[in-house]
C-alpha cells in the first residue's frame, strides 16, 4: 500500500506494490470474452492463460488423481489468495492447489477477475498480435481473428522476401553490387515496408547522388577506404533493416532498380494481404496516437519478426552482448571471450601505468590500488562464455533453457509485465508451506494497470455512480456528507453537485473503480466458495488531503472513499459473513488512522458514520459492524516492529503482527530477474573502477603531455563500452542457466500469509480435535471467525504495549522454504565467476538470495 492520493490515476497497488510506472507497463486488456466478441478466442491465448500445458502430462495425471483423493478426506482446509495471480505449474505449488477436475480434466484452479476465467494463474496474455489479420478492430476489440497471426507473419514475410531475393538474383547489374549479398535474414516486410514508405525521398536522393558522381560502386576495384563493414547485410532487430538499406541505399550503384523491386514487391503484398491495413490495426487496437503514423504498430510487428525469424534466440542475451561488443571497430572480428579479457588487460594495464604518477593525488592512487584485482572479474566473465561456447553439453543445455524461458516469459503472446508477477506465488506459496493439508485456492485481481475497453469503463462507472447516488440519499450517506462538507465549506452543497464530480473522477481514475470491483467480486467468490479463511496482500492508500484547494472534488473524492468503506463492509458482511479476511497494512512505514489516512481493504471501519450513528440514534453501517476482519503488520524475528509496517489504529478492527521480513517462498520460473540484478551489483565495483579509471587515465595523460589534444580523447579508448551494459547481459546469462524458483521478499505481504498458514495449521489440528469435517467447517460455531480470531490471538505472543496499542505478534510456528537447488547452484556459479578478488571496497560477495533486508516488489523502501 502506498500514500497515494485517490485521484492519481492509479492510486491501488499490491502491498509491496505494482505501481504503475507509466504507458508502456499498461497490460493490454486481459478478458478475452470482452477483446473478442465475437467469441472466438484464440486458443493459443486460453492455454497461455491456463497454464495447462505447461505442466508435465506425468505431473498433470498426478494432479488429477490427487484432486480425486482429495475430494474423500475430511482433513483439508482450503485458503483463499486474492492477490496477482500464481503460478499454477510451480512445482512446489502443483500438489497444494485446488484444482478442479471434470471428467478426468483438469477444467480449473480458482478465480481470474482480471481475466474472467476459470484460472486464477499469475500469467498475463497479450492479444495485440490477433489484430494483424483480423475482419475488424474497434474500440479495443478485435473480430474475425486468425487462429496464429504468427504462422500469418511468417508466410507473409517468407512471401515477399523471395520475391525482393529472386528479383535481384536475376538482375545482373544489381547481383554484382552489395545488393547482391543480401539473405533471408537481412531484412523483414516490415523494414522493407518502412524502406519503400521512403520511395520518393531515396529516389530523388539516389538521383542527386548519380549527378554528382558520389554513389558508391562495390562492382569497381576495392578502394582506399578498404573492405565495406562486415555488418552492412545484417539487420539490425530494431529497424529490420542492415545498414546498407536503412542509411545507405541512396548512395548506392542501381539502388534505383533495387527500390523499383521492392516498391512492386510491396504493391503486390498489399494487395493480397492488406499490409497497411493490418498495421493500421495493430496500431489501433494499442490505443497507439494516430498522430504518430503508424510507428507503435510497426514496431510491435517488427519486433515480432525477429522472433519469428529468430526465436528463442532473438532473446539470447549472450547474442546480444556479442553484437554490443562486436560492433565496435577494434573488435568487430574477435570472439567475445577475447573482447573481454582484452578489456581486463587495457584496464590492468593502465592501472599499473598510472600507478607511478604521483601527481594523480593519494586517494586516486589508493582506490586505483584497491580495486587492481577488479579486471579478473572480465576474465571470469570470458571462461563462463568460453565454457558455454566450446562444450557442447553446456551449450545444448544453454540452448534448451533459453527455449523455456522465452516461450515462457518472452514470446509475443505474453505480456511483459508476467515477467515480475511473482507477488501472488509468493503469497500462496508462504501460506501452502505452513501445512500439507491446506488447499490454496487463487483468485486473481487487478493489480496492474491495464486497459479497460470502453464498454467495460462505462458499465463500472455507471455501477458505481449509481451506487454512490444511493447511499448518498441514505440516512447514514446523509450524515457522513454533512460532516464532510463541514469540514471543506462552510456552506451546503448539492448531492446532485457532489454526484458530477464522483462521476468526473471516475471517468479519470476508472481503474481505481476496476480495483474496487474486483475487490468486491473476490469477497463474493470467498463466500460463495466457502472458504474459511482468505489471505489479503493488496491495497490502496488514501491521504486526507492538508491544503483544503479544489474543495467540490476534494469532497467529493472523500465522499467516495467512504462509500467504498460501506460497499466493501457491506459485501463482507452479507456474502461472507462467515468467512475470516487476514489483510495486510501496507508498507508505508506510518499508521492507518481511518480519515487522515485510510487503507482499503484492511480499514473500512468509517469514524465518520461512528459518531453519526451515536448523533442520530441510526443503526451502524455494516463496515462498522465487521467481525471477520484481522489486520496484519510485520515485525522481525526478534520481535521488533519492521520499519516499513503500517500500523492500523482503528479500535473496531483487531489487529496482529507476524514475521514478514525475509521470507523465503517460491517465485514463478524465469520471471525474476535476480540474478541479473545480482550480477550488475556484483559487477558495481568493477564498473566503479571503470569510471575512475577513465578520470584518472585522462588526467594521467595529460600531466604525461601537456597540450596534447589527444589526452582528451585518451580515456575513451580505454574501455569503450559501459559495464552497466555488460552486467545487465551477464547477469541475464546467469539467469537463464538456472532454475531459480524461490526468492526471499519482506513486507506486509509477507507477514499476513504468513498468519494465514499459522492459523490455517490451528484449524486443521482444531478439526481433528473436534471431530469437526472439512464441509462442515464453514458453518460450525467453534470455528466462527470471532473465535479464530481468539484463537489466533491466543497462540501469538504479546509483545508489549504502546500507549493505546495491544502488539500481538506470531513468532513460533513459521515454516519457511528451503533454497531452491537452482538458487544454491547459482550462488556457487556466481562466486565463482566474482570471486573475493580484492580485500578493498567492493570485494565481498554475498549470496544472492540471502541477507536482503530491503523491502522487494517495488516496495516502499529501496
Amino acid at each position: 500500500m502506498f500514500q497515494n492520493h485517490f485521484r492519481r490515476s492509479l492510486a491501488f497497488s499490491l502491498a509491496v506494490g505494482l505501481l504503475v510506472t507509466g504507458c508502456r507497463d499498461t497490460l493490454p486488456t486481459q478478458d478475452l470474452a470482452k477483446v473478442f466478441p465475437d467469441r472466438r478466442i484464440p486458443r493459443q491465448l486460453t492455454a497461455i492463460q491456463q497454464q495447462i500445458r505447461e505442466i508435465p502430462l506425468k505431473d498433470r495425471e498426478r494432479i488429477i488423481e490427487r484432486v480425486e483423493r482429495d475430494k474423500l478426506r475430511k482433513d483439508l482446509i482450503r485458503v483463499g489468495i486474492i492477490d496477482s495471480g500464481v503460478d499454477l505449474a510451480h512445482p512446489d505449488l502443483i500438489d497444494r492447489i485446488d484444482y478442479r477436475v471434470e471428467n478426468g480434466r483438469i477444467v480449473g484452479a480458482g478465480h481470474d477477475l482480471l481475466g474472467r476465467s476459470g484460472f486464477g494463474s499469475q500469467m498475463l496474455v497479450n492479444p495485440t498480435l490477433f489484430a494483424f489479420g483480423a475482419k475488424g478492430v474497434k474500440n479495443g476489440q478485435i473480430r474475425g481473428a486468425v487462429e496464429s497471426p504468427l504462422a500469418l507473419l511468417e508466410e507473409i514475410n517468407d512471401s515477399v522476401v523471395t520475391e525482393v531475393l529472386d528479383a535481384v538474383a536475376a538482375d545482373p547489374l544489381l547481383g554484382a553490387q552489395r545488393f547482391g549479398k543480401l539473405h533471408r535474414e537481412s531484412f523483414t516486410v516490415f523494414g522493407l515496408y518502412e524502406l519503400n514508405a521512403r520511395f520518393e525521398q531515396n529516389m530523388r536522393e539516389h538521383e542527386t547522388n548519380a549527378k554528382e558522381g558520389k554513389l558508391l560502386d562495390a562492382s569497381a576495384p576495392q578502394d582506399a577506404k578498404g573492405p565495406e563493414p562486415r555488418l552492412s547485410t545484417e539487420m539490425s532487430r530494431e529497424e529490420n533493416l542492415p545498414p546498407i538499406l536503412r542509411d545507405e541505399v541512396a548512395k548506392r550503384k542501381h539502388a534505383d532498380r533495387f527500390l523499383k523491386i521492392v516498391s512492386d514487391a510491396m504493391a503486390r503484398a498489399e494487395k493480397r494481404y492488406a499490409l497497411t491495413r493490418n498495421i493500421e490495426q495493430v496500431h489501433r487496437f494499442v490505443g497507439a496516437d494516430p498522430a504518430s503514423g503508424l510507428k507503435a504498430g510497426l514496431d510491435i510487428l517488427k519486433a515480432t519478426m525477429v522472433f519469428v525469424l529468430r526465436g528463442p534466440k532473438s532473446f539470447d542475451p549472450l547474442e546480444t552482448l556479442k553484437a554490443d561488443l562486436q560492433s565496435h571497430e577494434r573488435f568487430s572480428e574477435t570472439p567475445l571471450k577475447d573482447i573481454l579479457r582484452a578489456l581486463a588487460r587495457d584496464l590492468r594495464a593502465a592501472i599499473s601505468e598510472m600507478a607511478g604518477n604521483p601527481k594523480l593525488g593519494k586517494e586516486t592512487l589508493r582506490a586505483l590500488e584497491e580495486r587492481k584485482a577488479e579486471p579478473a572479474r572480465l576474465e571470469q566473465i570470458a571462461d563462463m562464455i568460453d565454457r558455454i561456447e566450446t562444450d557442447p553439453a553446456e551449450r545444448r543445455a544453454y540452448e534448451s533453457r533459453l527455449r523455456r524461458h522465452a516461450y515462457r516469459a518472452a514470446h509475443p503472446y505474453i505480456a511483459r509485465l508476467t515477467a515480475r508477477n511473482s507477488h501472488g506465488t509468493h503469497v500462496a506459496g508462504t501460506v501452502a508451506m505452513q501445512h500439507g493439508n491446506i488447499r490454496i485456492v487463487p483468485i486473481r485481481a487487478t493489480t496492474q494497470s491495464v486497459r479497460v475497453i470502453e464498454s467495460e469503463r462505462r458499465e463500472v462507472i455507471d455501477r458505481f455512480v449509481d451506487g454512490f447516488k444511493a447511499w448518498l440519499a441514505s440516512d447514514i450517506g446523509k450524515a457522513i456528507r454533512d460532516d464532510v462538507v463541514s469540514e471543506y465549506r462552510p456552506r451546503p452543497l448539492a448531492d446532485s453537485t457532489i454526484v458530477k464530480s464522483v462521476a468526473k473522477y471516475l471517468e479519470k481514475n476508472t481503474l481505481n473503480a476496476v480495483f474496487m470491483r474486483d475487490v468486491i467480486e473476490s469477497i463474493k467468490v470467498v463466500g460463495r466458495e466457502r472458504i474459511k479463511i482468505a489471505n489479503v496482500s493488496l491495497g490502496t492508500m488514501l491521504k486526507k488531503k492538508v491544503a483544503l484547494t479544489d474543495r467540490i472534488p476534494s469532497i467529493a473524492e472523500d465522499l467516495f472513499a467512504e462509500f467504498a468503506r460501506h460497499r466493501i463492509g457491506e459485501t463482507i458482511e452479507t456474502e461472507a459473513g462467515k468467512s475470516l479476511f487476514l489483510i495486510s497494512t501496507g508498507n508505508d512505514g506510518d499508521w492507518v488512522d481511518g480519515i487522515s489516512k485510510t487503507g482499503f481493504p484492511v480499514g473500512v471501519t468509517s469514524l465518520r458514520a461512528i459518531r453519526a450513528t451515536e448523533r442520530l440514534g441510526i443503526a451502524a453501517p455494516p463496515n462498522n459492524r465487521l467481525k471477520n476482519v484481522i489486520a496484519v503488520g510485520s515485525i522481525a524475528r526478534s520481535g521488533t516492529l519492521s520499519v516499513f509496517t503500517n500500523i492500523l489504529i482503528d479500535p473496531n478492527t483487531p489487529q496482529i503482527f507476524s514475521v514478514g521480513e525475509e521470507i523465503m517462498a517460491p517465485i514463478p520460473k524465469r520471471t525474476e530477474k535476480t540474478s541479473a540484478k545480482a550480477a550488475a551489483s556484483k559487477l558495481q565495483s568493477l564498473t566503479e573502477l571503470l569510471k575512475l579509471a577513465k578520470a584518472a587515465y585522462q588526467r594521467h595523460a595529460a600531466l604525461r603531455s601537456p597540450g596534447d589534444p589527444a589526452a582528451k580523447s585518451a580515456a575513451r579508448s580505454l574501455v569503450p563500452f559501459s559495464l552497466e551494459k555488460i552486467a545487465e547481459n551477464v547477469g541475464q546469462i546467469l539467469h537463464i542457466t538456472e532454475d531459480v524458483t524461490r526468492e526471499r521478499m519482506s513486507g506486509t505481504s509477507m507477514a499476513s500469509p504468513t498468519s494465514t498458514g499459522v492459523l490455517a495449521e490451528f484449524i486443521i489440528e482444531k478439526m481433528a480435535a473436534e471431530s469437526v469435517a472439512s464441509g462442515d467447517v464453514y458453518d460450525h460455531p467453534a470455528f466462527a471467525p470471532e473465535t479464530l480470531i481468539r484463537d489466533l490471538k491466543g497462540i501469538s505472543q504479546d509483545i508489549g504495549k504502546g500507549q493505546s496499542l495491544q502488539l500481538d505478534a506470531l513468532l513460533r510456528s513459521i515454516r519457511e522454504w528451503k533454497e531452491s537447488r537452482g538458487a544454491k547452484a547459482m550462488n556457487a556459479k556466481v562466486k565463482s565467476l566474482f570471486p573475493a578478488v580484492s580485500p578493498g571496497r567492493g570485494a565481498r560477495c554475498e549470496s544472492l538470495f540471502a541477507g536482503r533486508a530491503a523491502v522487494t516488489e517495488s516496495g516502499s523502501r529501496p
